[in-house]
């Protein structure tokens, strides 16, 4: 008996030790067959899924069309009442037209959008800009001989009107529709400026007015020459403009030291009547093995622009890349980082950190001596300790966010806000006294450059604002003395009263600048004993402007600028202007519920063949939109974050939400029946996939409380269900 029992419980043992390891290999299965169908998920998705540089604007149909903003001259979209670059109303944009019926011949009054100005967004002007004529028998000849020259240089004379197409007086015009077609223009020039007059344009309108008032040019041997452009006041006032750009182009020191590069050819006409030279600018350039920065002036430097595409391959047309418009610039410039970027089914760039230490932890990993620039091409596959949440896009967005949020903070000093109108972040000059003793603040600037250049890789959205010109900075785009403006406004004010007044050494102000912290800088040797007065006041200006622009953050600057380019090689970026890139950056600036409705995608719990349950989910859906709709923008921003890791969508809108390698990943609405309260009736959400589950509720008043719930609650961490 005793044997028979031992055998039995020898049988259940074994039986319950069979029935484990079922359990144990079906549990491992089930867990590797998920990897496994990520896996041939995301091959898929690389194979014949939709990437972000395939999206393409489909609403610009039926005879719609963009429209111009008055301020900036960006096209905007026609759904877009605000301009996406400004914040200008579209309603300064237009203008009153008169319309004939064909078949009554009956003419009505009618406002319409219009287009001030050319619709390129081009940050670089025709190598005719520059161009050489020789001494003509032509008396109505452009002569830019050797500035040496002074026969050539008396001899100098513009295009008469004739010769100007775009200028000619009404009687020269031997075409009908020409003529129209330039007295639109020069109509809706002066209408623009007239506006102009009229509106009190803020701070960003300000900064992005002059998006395209420095631009390139190119020289025979490749490089490029910055120049400064303003669009002519008034039709009345072109001729003197234009002699101002020839003479700026002629005593050019840059021309003077160099010759050949004048000998360029085409009609200088069209940039006579849409250009001319203003004022001397600076930029910033970081040499060659990137230990340095350099303030260099505008007119008597050659860029090194180096032409190359992601692939390393050159561009067989720069200037055609620069002459893009805005939307085909940036469907361009993806699919350039594309080629730039290793696949992730090849090779991932995996860091692990602690949320507790997440800046700390990230650094060395990313920014470290050691590690090699070339895996910033690498897909970033993030994890946090303790948490076993795999990587599909979500646990990246939030890092990102994480990151961000603290390498900007006060407490770590190492940016600071702006003293503007529209608050921004610059460069802290003091940020080496901010961190630990002994610890190397220059590498928290190697860690945030290369933080904005995977932010760019991996289409991440920045959710602070860079300042104006620490954009420029990154762009290489010239500095001048108003973008003091967009740092400290009331040194600014300051500084303008010195410059526009007389008697300024009643102001007992010397060669010397004061820190944050108080301490005195010298502007130059002895400046602290050297009054300014109206004799020096300009080499005062010049020097502050350097001294705030460059000279405080010099060593953080550079360190910044290395770590961008090891990831973007800077000829990619220079295809945008300082506005664009901001844009690009930082996505749209408000979220469009319109648009987030029509480009969602929603999952029914009920079967297909219970239309009762079809119906209410569908009737819980339009609640959800109502609910949204009522929503303020920090409530919706708040949603967005918990749905996706961020709160801000790509430049593209909602239809450009990813997943995981530039995959577009649409926001998706899972319907699930309501489990127990509370927990079971509050949305929950996947941000690797930017899904929200949404019980079927039965009321619109439990929707909106668990859903304004969840959006109020700081909801962090990744874990499997």
């Amino acid at each position: 008996m005793s044997d028979s029992s031992s055998l039995g419980g020898a049988l259940i043992a074994a039986g319950a030790c069979v029935l484990l390891l079922f359990c144990v290999i079906v549990l491992c299965a089930s867990y590797c067959h998920r990897l496994d169908d990520d896996v041939a998920i995301d091959s898929v998705d690389l194979r014949s899924l939709q990437l972000r540089e395939d999206l393409v604007d489909t609403v610009l149909d039926a005879g719609r069309s963009e429209w111009q903003c008055l301020v900036c001259a960006h096209m905007n979209h026609p759904n877009h009442e605000l301009c996406l670059l400004c914040g200008t109303s579209t309603e300064f944009s237009t203008m009153e037209e008169t319309v004939e019926d064909p078949t009554t011949h009956t003419r009505t009054r009618r406002v319409a959008r219009t287009t001030f100005l050319g619709t390129d967004n081009s940050t670089l002007l025709s190598s005719t800009l520059l161009e050489n004529l020789v001494t003509s028998t032509d008396s109505n000849a452009v002569i830019l001989e050797d500035p040496g020259d002074s026969k050539t240089t008396a001899a100098a004379t513009l295009h008469k009107a004739k010769t100007l197409p775009m200028l000619r007086s009404e009687s020269s015009f031997g075409d009908t529709a020409q003529e129209l077609e330039a007295m639109t223009s020069m109509r809706q020039r002066a209408l623009r400026y007239r506006r102009l007059n009229e509106m009190q344009l803020n701070q960003k309108q300000r900064g992005a007015s002059r998006r395209r008032l420095w631009q390139r040019v190119p020289l025979p041997s490749g490089g490029f020459v910055w120049v400064r452009t303003m669009e002519p006041a008034a039709p009345g006032s072109v001729f003197a403009r234009a002699d101002s750009l020839v003479n700026k182009l002629r005593n050019n020191s840059f021309l003077s030291k160099n010759p050949q590069a004048k000998h360029l050819h085409g009609d200088l006409a069209e940039q006579l009547h849409r250009k001319n030279a203003a004022s001397m600018g600076f930029f910033t350039e970081l040499n060659a093995s990137g230990t340095a920065v350099a303030w260099r002036k505008t007119d008597s430097v050659a860029l090194d622009v180096d032409p190359k595409g992601g692939d390393g391959e050159p561009l067989l047309d720069f200037e055609g890349v620069l002459a893009m418009t805005w939307r085909e610039k940036k469907r361009w410039f993806l699919k350039q980082i594309t080629k730039l970027a290793v696949p992730y089914t090849e090779s991932m760039f995996k860091i692990d950190v602690r949320r507790c230490a997440i800046l700390d932890d990230s650094l060395p990993q990313l920014a470290g001596p050691e590690v090699d620039k070339s895996r910033m091409q690498e897909h970033l596959n993030i994890g946090f300790i303790g948490e076993p949440a795999l990587d599909a896009g979500g646990v990246l967005r939030e890092w990102f966010g994480l990151v961000c949020k603290e390498l900007f903070s006060a407490e770590r000093g190492l940016f600071v806000t702006t003293h503007a109108e529209d608050s921004s972040y610059w460069i802290n000059s003091e940020s080496a006294k901010c961190g630990p003793d002994g610890q190397n603040h220059l590498q928290y600037f190697t860690f945030a450059g290369r933080l904005l250049g995977k932010a760019i890789l991996d289409g991440l959205v920045l959710e602070v604002s860079l300042s104006l010109p620490l954009l420029k900075h990154l762009l290489g785009v010239p500095i001048t003395f108003s973008d003091l403006e967009f740092l400290d406004e009331e040194l600014y004010k300051h500084l303008c009263w010195v410059r526009d007044n007389d008697h300024v050494d009643a102001l007992c102000v010397t060669f010397s600048i004061q820190t944050p912290s108080g301490e005195t800088v010298e502007l130059k040797p002895g400046g602290e004993n050297i009054d300014v007065t109206d004799d020096n006041k300009t080499e005062y200006l010049s020097l502050v402007l350097r001294y705030r622009m460059l000279d405080s953050v010099a060593d953080q600057l550079t360190a910044l600028l290395k770590g961008l380019y090891d990831v973007i090689p800077k000829s990619l970026l220079t295809i945008f202007d300082y506005q664009e890139l901001d844009f690009y950056l930082s996505g749209l600036p408000t979220l469009n519920v319109t648009d987030w409705q029509n480009n969602s995608r929603v999952r029914h719990a009920a079967q297909d063949d219970d239309s009762e349950g079809i119906e209410q989910e569908i009737e819980v859906i339009q609640w959800f939109w109502d609910v949204v709709g009522s929503f303020t923008d920090d409530q919706r921003a708040r949603l967005l974050q918990f749905a996706t890791g961020c709160s801000r969508v790509p430049v593209e809108g909602f239809k450009a939400l990813t997943s995981a390698s530039g995959i577009v990943h649409s926001f998706t609405l899972q319907m699930v029946p309501t489990g127990t309260p509370p927990l079971g009736m509050c949305p929950r959400a996947h941000t690797c996939f930017n899904r929200i589950d949404l019980p079927v509720y039965e009321t619109k008043e439990d929707l909106k409380s668990y859903l304004s719930l969840v959006i109020q609650m700081e909801i962090t961490g990744f874990g499997f269900e």
